[in-house]
């Protein structure tokens, strides 16, 4: 996702052409555990509160994210689903923005 636009009348857009492009490497994601890929940096993981895809209690969704980004943060929009930058749009701002602000410098 990319932000569009000008102060005041941003607005997320997609990359569909890119998105196309790779959806025959979305079903690759289970070989890249047993590869050894892992990208050791800082990393975010937003998560809408009324969302299924990220489940904080499955242990086969944290054995993954754990795995791949051992430096990762797991984060809760309350109130969001899926979508939770166009949800909660702030909300997303704010959260990405401490997340960067934190990890300045490393």
């Amino acid at each position: 996702m990319n932000l569009d636009g000008r102060p005041g009348e941003w607005r997320w857009k997609c990359n569909l052409a890119v998105l196309k492009q790779s959806l025959n490497k979305w079903d690759d994601f289970p070989a890249l555990l047993d590869a050894g890929n892992v990208y050791t940096g800082p990393s975010l993981f937003a998560r809408g509160g009324n969302s299924d895809y990220v489940q904080p209690g499955n242990p086969e969704h944290m054995n993954a994210i754990e795995t791949l980004f051992p430096s990762y943060r797991l984060e809760t929009i309350e109130g969001a689903g899926h979508w939770l930058h166009a949800e909660k749009p702030k909300d997303f701002v704010e959260l990405t923005a401490r997340f960067l602000d934190d990890i300045e410098g490393v």
